[in-house]
């Protein structure tokens, strides 16, 4: 693994994949009585060059004392996740990143998966020649869109001793794991406090997105029934209307999109809990072994880690009934689409019978106007035949005479071939 770690740094230092995060370290003391204490010191990103400060390094060495002890390296802030492209190491350099690592043990397997491109978690047990378990690893590498986040964990049997370093998403509250070890204090000798609570984000995360996407449908649903409604008045038949109404058909059609957009994604969203609670259970099935082995039973710690367990239990079925909803939003979604798109047949249907009737009622109004240009040709045909240049009959009264005699008749004559009703129904 060293060998792997090694060529994965050089690649990523040719890259130029290291953007150095601002740091925080918070260490718990906790005695066999579950009493805890907590410390707590803080790094800046500009400080970290080639190598760390000795005060900082210092620091994460600390002092195991009697009991367990929890440090954890926090940074709030991590160099934005870019599809396609492998995401940077939080760190200003491979001299920094590795002697962060060798100084709390962490796995360095971590590396093969901080490129982004897969969202995964994985866990190892190490065992000794009696296959008693001595060590435990956790490595957890999460992009989603409500935040990226990753961690890796490292625990020693014989020392009591667990090590985290957490990378978290501007847009997650780093605020929130601090406050919910402190007040978890006498939980922090159990190796899977953190990877528990992270749990807990994950199905809050995946709760915010269902309700996002519920939302979303609500609205679509609201939106298409009113326009059913409408559909069926009077009023869509103008195509004046129809025109107005295509800010809001565009308005709909990203709806959908959007809701699309966020279930392509579920498949790979799964794996990813499925993954993280197989691995959290790795790690309960670890400390479980590792309190049964104890010199001198702790029933305050079985306790606790009975309660973890019921927790990690709970997050699971929470998760599985998220996955369950999904389902139905896929139906949904799927019946939004084709009434959606039943709604856009309908309303072009109405306007090519808006456009037909508009094209009959020209027609109807050209024969009108046919009609009329027919009741003057008589006049033209006797002024030419009596050579008559212009309607001027006030010389001969006789010219004028004939003319009423010959043109009356023909008026009438078309007036009553012509259909009675077509200028009225118009």
């Amino acid at each position: 693994m060293e060998r792997l770690q090694h060529r994965t740094l050089l690649q990523a230092a040719q890259e130029g994949r290291f953007a150095a995060q601002d740091s925080e370290l918070h260490i718990f003391h906790s005695d066999t009585d579950l009493k805890s204490s907590h410390e707590e010191v803080h790094q800046s990103a500009c400080e970290e060059k080639d190598h760390l400060p000795p005060t900082f390094t210092s620091w994460l060495n600390g002092c195991n004392g009697p009991g367990s002890r929890l440090r954890l390296l926090l940074q709030r802030r991590r160099p934005p996740h870019t599809s396609g492209k492998p995401d940077s190491l939080p760190f200003a350099s491979a001299a920094s990143l590795n002697t962060i690592f060798e100084t709390l043990n962490l796995p360095g397997s971590y590396l093969q998966i901080a490129d982004g491109f897969l969202s995964t978690a994985q866990a190892h047990i190490t065992n000794d020649a009696k296959r008693d378990a001595i060590a435990f690893q956790l490595i957890v590498y999460c992009t989603m869109k409500q935040g990226d986040w990753s961690l890796a964990l490292s625990h020693r049997a014989s020392t009591m001793d667990t090590a985290v370093f957490c990378s978290l998403d501007q847009k997650l509250n780093g605020q929130h794991l601090v406050d919910d070890l402190q007040s978890l204090q006498q939980y922090s000798f159990h190796p899977m406090v953190i990877p528990c609570i992270m749990f807990e984000t994950v199905l809050n995360m995946g709760i915010e997105r269902r309700n996002s996407i519920k939302s979303r449908l609500q609205t679509l649903e609201h939106t298409m029934t009113q326009m059913s409604r409408e559909a069926t008045s009077e009023s869509l038949v103008d195509v004046g209307s129809e025109s107005d109404q295509q800010d809001s058909w565009i308005q709909l059609f990203d709806l959908l999109a959007s809701c699309r957009r966020d279930q392509v994604s579920r498949k790979g969203r799964y794996e990813f809990w499925k993954s993280y609670h197989a691995a959290i259970q790795l790690g309960l099935k670890y400390t479980h072994e590792i309190l049964l082995s104890a010199a001198v039973p702790n029933d305050a710690q079985s306790e606790v880690h009975a309660e973890l367990r019921q927790w990690v239990d709970l997050t699971w079925q929470k998760l599985n009934s998220l996955m369950a909803r999904d389902k139905d939003h896929i139906n949904r979604v799927e019946n939004v689409s084709t009434r959606l798109y039943s709604l856009v047949q309908q309303r072009d249907i109405r306007l090519q019978s808006s456009i037909a009737k508009a094209t009959q009622r020209d027609s109807r109004d050209m024969k009108f106007i046919a009609v009329l240009g027919s009741v003057f040709l008589p006049a033209s045909l006797i002024a030419t035949i009596l050579n008559v240049p212009e309607f001027q009959f006030l010389p001969g009264a006789r010219l004028f005479a004939a003319y009423i005699g010959i043109t009356v008749p023909l008026v009438a004559f078309i007036v009553l071939l012509c259909p009675p009703s077509a200028h009225t129904k118009s």
